[in-house]
């Protein structure tokens, strides 16, 4: 549904994610639904650093899961990246 939505409007495309907490099934799902091989990532952290290394990183970020998931996270990765959080519990 996330997915979906980012899309209506036609400002967003998604480009590299995080789908799944088990890394395998991540970069599966990842790949099941067209992201590049190198943009299908197995976790969060991961993804983070890779996507504000490319020249063609992520511009926003959305995190779809339970926000006390997410806080060590963010902490760890908020200032090192240089992309928009968008939460959703």
């Amino acid at each position: 549904m996330h997915r979906q939505a980012a899309r209506l409007d036609d400002r967003y495309e998604l480009v590299a994610g995080v789908l799944s907490s088990d890394p395998q099934r991540s970069r599966t799902a990842g790949l099941e639904i067209g992201l590049a091989p190198g943009r299908a990532y197995s976790n969060v952290l991961e993804m983070l650093d890779s996507e504000a290394a490319r020249p063609d990183g992520a511009d926003v970020v959305a995190i779809m899961t339970p926000t006390t998931a997410i806080t060590n996270m963010q902490s760890r990765r908020w200032n090192a990246a240089s992309m928009s959080f968008a939460t959703s519990p």
